[in-house]
């Protein structure tokens, strides 16, 4: 679980997102260098109580694949959805 939902839960009490939802993840993670191209962010969708993330899920939403392979690389904790 990100740090960033465990602090939503642990302050509001709650999980503040609904199943079968698609997010965009934009804290931690870099600007795409192609706007015109890619969306921004990392794009996400909660599944049985779990906020998950793949490239496939990522390209096929029209989000950047170099964003998202940084965004991996810098959140140690976080792993693809497979």
């Amino acid at each position: 679980m990100s740090k960033i939902l465990k602090y939503i839960k642990k302050v509001f009490n709650k999980d503040v997102f609904e199943e079968g939802y698609a997010y965009i993840i934009l804290d931690n993670t870099e600007n795409t260098q192609y706007p015109e191209k890619y969306s921004e962010g990392v794009f996400a969708w909660y599944e049985k109580g779990t906020l998950k993330i793949s490239l496939e899920f990522q390209e096929a939403n029209g989000g950047d694949p170099m964003v998202f392979k940084k965004y991996l690389l810098k959140e140690k904790n976080i792993s693809e959805a497979i």
